[in-house]
């Protein structure tokens, strides 16, 4: 979808771009598994951190929203993939078009939004809460996702978008890829299969860098890479039961998996914090207060009063979606979810262009510092945010 062409202060065409590409689930690590000489002639032209580092939970919705707003999930909202609010009465899954759409679901302000308040146009490719009219403002341009359109086009459609006049140009875009993810999950980190999707996001990379170096007008465009967390093996062999520990009649709403949010039914905090507690020696158990500051995961309604993590590895289900996996033969191989800290749930940051360094290694970094840093080479102001301008100032020229 598009919104007419309007005039406003990028008509000069003197700004700086940022095109932000997201690699759902590209494990730090992965550049290790086979050759990626685009990637690699990237990085050399460029600026690499050493990981970045997933906001708690290191789910896909968290960190999407994460990175294009600066805030902790704590504080966008966005806690996790499927979550219940109390005050809505509602629930929300990423695979329901309705909530993902619904503005009441989405705090702060994300890039899109920034860019086009201070007359900027944007555009995304699918990027988490896109399609949704923030604060009243959706980008100039955006798709609604549909996995059926082939990462070619996504790149190709990048490169048309960047060849806009300057008018009608997005000087901010987002696009986001997600087969890297697909193929953790079902086929694990460590899988042939793994390798032949690095493969081939490389050669998209290549693609989408040799079309903006041959094209002109195209010496103001920056690229950001990016990963919103990592993937680790899992198997069948690993899973607490949580209907060992618990009467699951007492649980209101869950959303069990290796980190779950539990909204108990009245009165069953306390008996269900003492079952759980020590249960199983994989499994870490926190009331809301008590869920550690650097997960910055205790200040939203949407967090209910138990929090359950899983140790990295492990899954959490009952019996009977033990046994609906089993049935229907899906069982993950690869997962995601654990704690950030965890470098195998850890992601990446590559950035090139003409504000961005050459040939600079830096140290790991939280995602919420890109907000600030995007916004930094667009030249617009940011909406107030957890990240800070001054981790990444070290990037620029």
């Amino acid at each position: 979808m598009e919104k007419p062409q309007q005039g406003d202060r990028q008509q000069q065409g003197l700004h700086q771009r940022v095109v932000l590409i997201s690699i759902d689930a590209f494990r730090r690590d992965y550049f290790e598994k086979c050759a990626t000489p685009n990637f690699d002639r990237f990085k050399a032209q460029g600026v690499q951190a050493r990981s970045l580092i997933p906001v708690f939970p290191s789910l896909t919705f968290p960190n999407h929203y994460s990175i294009v707003t600066g805030l902790y999930a704590e504080n966008h909202g966005i806690i996790s993939n499927y979550m219940y609010d109390p005050q809505f009465a509602d629930s929300f899954s990423l695979r329901d078009p309705g909530a993902v759409t619904d503005a009441k679901w989405w705090g702060g302000e994300p890039l899109w939004v920034t860019a086009e308040k201070q007359g900027l146009r944007s555009a995304t490719f699918f990027w988490t809460g896109s399609e949704a009219s923030i604060s009243g403002v959706l980008p100039s341009i955006y798709k609604k996702y549909d996995s059926k359109i082939s990462n070619l086009a996504r790149i190709d459609t990048v490169l048309a978008w960047l060849d806009y006049p300057p008018a009608k140009q997005p000087l901010f875009i987002a696009a986001y890829f997600s087969f890297i993810d697909h193929a953790g999950h079902r086929f694990g980190p460590d899988s042939p299969e793994i390798i032949a999707a690095i493969s081939e996001m490389d050669s998209l990379i290549g693609r989408l860098m040799r079309g903006i170096e041959q094209q002109k007008g195209m010496q103001n465009v920056n690229v950001i890479i990016v990963s919103d967390h990592g993937m680790t093996s899992v198997s069948k062999d690993r899973v607490i039961f949580i209907d060992d520990y618990i009467d699951l009649t007492d649980v209101e709403y869950a959303d069990w998996y290796v980190t779950s949010t539990v909204l108990p039914r009245p009165g069953k905090i306390d008996e269900l914090y003492r079952r759980l507690k020590g249960a199983h020696p994989h499994l870490r158990v926190f009331k809301k207060s008590e869920v550690p500051g650097r997960f910055h995961f205790q200040n939203h309604r949407r967090i209910h009063p138990l929090v359950l993590l899983a140790d990295t590895g492990w899954l959490v289900m009952p019996h009977s979606e033990f046994e609906r996996r089993k049935a229907t033969s899906r069982f993950a191989s690869g997962t995601h979810g654990f704690d950030n800290a965890d470098p195998q749930m850890q992601g990446i940051f590559l950035a090139h262009g003409p504000a961005i360094k050459q040939g600079l290694l830096i140290p790991p970094l939280q995602n919420i510092h890109i907000y600030e840093a995007i916004n930094h080479i667009l030249g617009i102001k940011s909406a107030p945010n957890d990240g800070s301008i001054d981790s990444l100032r070290v990037i620029f020229r």
